[in-house]
């Protein structure tokens, strides 16, 4: 017989594996969750988890965790029950994309923290599996580069910048990703640095062209003194960056701050 799970069995399993050492490691590489909003679960079992939910009946459960959290209001879900939703978004088969990107976009609305974006983003496969899949994602993408009040939705746009760098890094992309960089307006710093990780991985896989517009005096990234200056450092902090443009990189410091 198929197990079933529930919004509140899901949870009761989460505390049975609940580490405090690891949730006070976690509390430290995310200072503005509240300790009262975090388990302190491994990510390995919440992807465990995750899976065999994938499998079984996903959409029930999604939609009774989503229905308990409208209903308690902001902070009713734990930061590590938002993480599991997105593996669990990551590890569905075998579902049409409509279907899965309507969760995907529901999904998208909790996010509220760098991990649970990075870690939902780097779950998502999809582009990977055929250029219909990459186009779908591309036009899903689009609106949260332009959302309005994008300064209130720091993580959402975050999580289209992440997704760039997970799914799209190929030289006939390349455009398109200096493109959306240059569109999307905000002082956040996670979303600054978000451009500044995607652009350095742009950089160690295609430095020249990744160099023409990063020092191209028109800036035609748009972007600012601080985040050109992370990415920099982000690249030199790169092991695939070469001895010669770290160099390069050097001299470009001395020249422009």
């Amino acid at each position: 017989m198929e197990k079933i799970f529930t919004h509140l069995g899901v949870r009761e399993s989460l505390f049975s594996h609940a580490d405090p050492q690891y949730k006070q490691f976690n509390k430290k590489l995310i200072p503005h969750i509240d300790e009262r909003e975090m388990i302190g679960v491994r990510t390995p079992v919440l992807r465990m988890l995750a899976k065999n939910i994938a499998n079984t009946n996903w959409r029930d459960f999604l939609q009774e965790s989503w229905h308990f959290a409208h209903a308690e209001g902001s902070g009713a879900l734990y930061f590590e029950e938002k993480m599991l939703h997105g593996f669990i978004l990551g590890a569905v088969k075998n579902t049409e994309l409509d279907e899965l990107f309507h969760y995907i976009k529901y999904h998208i609305r909790y996010l509220d923290s760098w991990a649970a974006v990075d870690s939902f983003a780097s779950s998502l496969k999809i582009a990977k599996k055929s250029p219909l899949h990459e186009n779908y994602l591309k036009g899903f993408l689009e609106p949260y580069f332009y959302l309005p009040n994008i300064e209130q939705n720091e993580y959402q746009v975050r999580f289209a910048l992440v997704m760039l760098h997970t799914s799209f890094i190929k030289k006939d992309n390349l455009d398109y990703i200096f493109d959306r960089v240059s569109k999307v307006k905000h002082s956040g710093y996670y979303v600054k640095m978000a451009k500044a990780w995607l652009l350095s991985i742009c950089f160690v896989h295609f430095p020249n062209e990744t160099k023409e517009v990063l020092f191209d005096k028109k800036n035609p990234l748009a972007l600012d003194e601080w985040t050109l200056k992370k990415t920099m450092q982000k690249i030199r902090e790169s092991k695939r960056c070469t001895t010669e443009d770290r160099a390069f990189l050097n001299e470009k410091a001395k020249n422009l701050f």
